[in-house]
């Protein structure tokens, strides 16, 4: 009994069937694609985990890199890349007829659009995986107080993330949290590749609040999905979207008040202490004029 239900167990096809909770539209286009078997994304995961807590001990005794072509390059790079994205991403799912809210189609090896929206949907998951040359470059500059738990967490949980999504991506819950994921990232790394070219512009503020209505639209999208029992195969991925996205909203909460919230107490309170400091030379130069005579 044991060994057949042990056999049954590794075929996935029966446990889908079995387990309706888990009845996912799986897709299995990702074979012919390098660089997002389990494997790979366990070996990197490793190296990733070892560029957190090695790397800072193996810089410690370094001078840190400069790399300023080479962040520029990267940062705008990445930009490119998620805006290209988002126009073919937009283009493909057209051509499969998947719309942004509450659809979902069945895979069609014979339809050419098919196998363009997966290769556009691929290019976005590794790039999820490339994305952790940002802790590198942190790590070889020795920016420790940027590697946060927030950031650290992020990075190495889209890792395993984009090893799911590409294995249902073929509906519109899918589909649309691509979408914005790749709008927000063309702009946090346009911003940061000019940054560091010296061009500087005032939204960096911006750019954390388009992260927090991203993960507003991720949560109300799962919960009307839930809710309203939306006709899509994939009801696992609103439920796991949910907890998840609730986490990194509160992290990322956390991040905007403590870097934001009290920007204006702090104006203020440097203002008096810029005011006090002014007041205390005035007052030494005149007591100092008062001995002279």
């Amino acid at each position: 009994f044991h060994f057949r239900l042990c056999h049954q167990m590794e075929d996935r096809n029966w446990f889908l069937e079995k387990v309706d909770f888990y009845r996912i539209a799986w897709s299995d286009s990702y074979k012919e694609y390098p660089f997002i078997s389990v494997q790979f994304y366990c070996y990197f995961s490793l190296f990733y985990l070892l560029v957190i807590f090695a790397g800072p001990k193996i810089m410690a005794g370094r001078q840190p890199f400069g790399m300023k072509n080479i962040v520029i390059f990267y940062n705008l790079a990445m930009s490119v890349v998620n805006g290209w994205v988002i126009f073919a991403s937009i283009e493909a799912a057209q051509g499969i007829g998947l719309g942004f809210f509450f659809s979902a189609v069945k895979e069609d090896p014979s339809n050419p659009w098919f196998a363009r929206y997966y290769y556009v949907f691929y290019i976005h998951c590794v790039l999820k995986t490339i994305e952790c040359a940002d802790t590198i470059i942190m790590v070889l500059r020795k920016k420790n107080k940027q590697l946060s738990f927030l950031h650290c967490y992020h990075h190495f949980s889209m890792i395993w993330l984009s090893c799911f999504f590409l294995r249902c991506p073929f509906e519109s819950h899918v589909y649309s949290e691509e979408l914005a994921n790749s709008i927000v990232h063309f702009v946090m790394y346009g911003y940061y590749g000019f940054a560091a070219a010296g061009i500087r512009f005032p939204y960096k503020k911006i750019i954390t609040q388009l992260q927090l209505v991203q993960f507003t639209f991720y949560i109300v999208q799962s919960l009307v999905n839930l809710l309203g029992h939306a006709d899509i195969p994939c009801m696992f991925v609103p439920i796991a979207d949910v907890s998840y996205t609730s986490f990194m909203m509160g992290l990322f909460l956390s991040f905007y008040f403590a870097s934001y919230g009290n920007a204006k107490a702090k104006r203020v309170k440097a203002k008096g202490e810029y005011e006090t400091s002014e007041e205390n030379v005035a007052s030494r130069t005149t007591r100092r004029r008062k001995k002279d005579n």
